[in-house]
């Protein structure tokens, strides 16, 4: 989580989980003409109450990046695929910083406007209830204009990743940025020959043209928007086995890959032990980004968990395992606890990072690494 540090001293035992598991709607239809209201610009979060919009549900998003190494800036597009929940007159997704170009609905342009934190769309006719509709907006962003806190995009010296918790995807694609709504998850990422991309997923194809590739993934899970992770840099992929047949991908600055490899090696084991605790793990894969600076505002992290990929700053994963292996399990628990089961609304952070914490404590204490205040173990009542 972003702002996490190290936990430094005990915690209770987490018992249960009390949140609903939201995963993204199937349902179709076909639009008609006609009437209808503004969709609602909030869902209403307790936390972050401008995030999230009413209205319709998103089922898939399709993010397309393709990294200009000239200027560092990223030419994009996201195309949603979303079901409306009420007749839409206009309606809205969230969005801060980037420059939008094009808005079409169902293959035509649209009017828009970027007002406050909102990209408000309005269609030349009624959105139906019930139908589907397909949104795809052209943008540019520079993954330096804007710094932390409020800036989802990490620069590096060679592309980019992103760290979207809590509430920054929609500094980095327009969407409903709320993890109530997930969806399902494709990306082009599109890069200079020599550079990786990679995303939260399966890589699925490469294509090059013209000194330019195109990585294509898909993630066979729905993903929430804060967890979804799209990095473009000199990287080299590792490729290992974890328990069970399990397939785990570490995406390594190529020049830090060796230096790396100690921690990078501790996987295995940290996903037998959670394993035997937790059940298997959830998604198709799992492994750990170093991104590739150590600018100091480059994030303002130590490590973070997005679907499939935990980001780290790399000089922190050069320590030896009793100063680290306690945080990696934090971040590898929130497979479980932050992607599989995600906070209905963000007042039930505590699912996230109470199971997180707990059992990054628990670990900890099995292998007698003391705390910053000096235990070894649970602190008697």
């Amino acid at each position: 989580m972003r702002n996490r540090t190290r936990v430094t001293a005990p915690a209770a035992a987490l018992l249960g989980t009390a949140t609903a598991l939201t995963l993204s709607p199937t349902a179709r239809a076909q639009g008609s003409h006609g009437g209808g209201t503004p969709g609602g610009d909030s869902l209403g979060d307790p936390v972050y109450p401008v995030l999230g919009n009413t209205g319709y549900r998103v089922s898939d998003y399709l993010l397309d990046f393709t990294y200009r190494a000239d200027t560092r800036l990223v030419d994009a597009s996201v195309t949603i695929t979303a079901r409306a929940t009420q007749d839409l007159s206009r309606f809205s997704l969230d969005l801060l910083g980037p420059v939008v170009q094009d808005v079409w609905l169902d293959h035509r342009k649209a009017t828009f406007e970027q007002a406050a934190e909102k990209l408000v769309v309005t269609p030349a006719a009624c959105v139906r209830k019930h139908s589907k509709f397909v949104i795809r907006v052209d943008y540019v962003a520079d993954p330096r204009k804007i710094k932390p806190p409020y800036n989802g995009w990490v620069p590096t010296p060679d592309g980019f990743a992103v760290a979207c918790q809590p509430d920054l995807a929609r500094t980095v694609f327009p969407c409903n940025d709320h993890p109530s709504d997930k969806a399902n998850f494709a990306f082009k990422v599109t890069a200079p020959e020599g550079l990786k991309g990679v995303a939260t997923g399966s890589l699925v194809s490469t294509r090059t043209v013209d000194g330019m590739t195109t990585f294509a993934y898909r993630s066979r899970d729905p993903i929430a928007t804060e967890v979804v992770q799209v990095t473009v840099g000199d990287y080299r992929i590792v490729e290992r086995q974890g328990p069970n047949g399990m397939r785990l991908r570490d995406v390594v600055p190529t020049a830090r890959a060796a230096a790396l490899e100690p921690a990078l090696a501790l996987t295995p084991g940290q996903l037998t032990w959670v394993e035997q605790r937790l059940g298997r793990f959830p998604f198709e894969a799992y492994g750990i980004l170093p991104a590739n600076t150590e600018a100091p505002d480059a994030f303002d992290f130590t490590g973070l968990e997005t679907q499939t990929l935990t980001i780290y700053k790399p000089n922190y994963l050069l320590q030896e395992e009793k100063l680290i292996g306690s945080h990696m399990m934090h971040e590898l628990v929130h497979s479980w606890f932050g992607n599989l089961v995600a906070p209905a609304t963000w007042s039930d952070l505590w699912i996230n990072e109470g199971h997180a914490d707990y059992y990054g404590l628990l670990y900890r204490y099995e292998r007698g690494w003391p705390d910053s205040l000096g235990l070894t173990r649970w602190k008697p009542g």
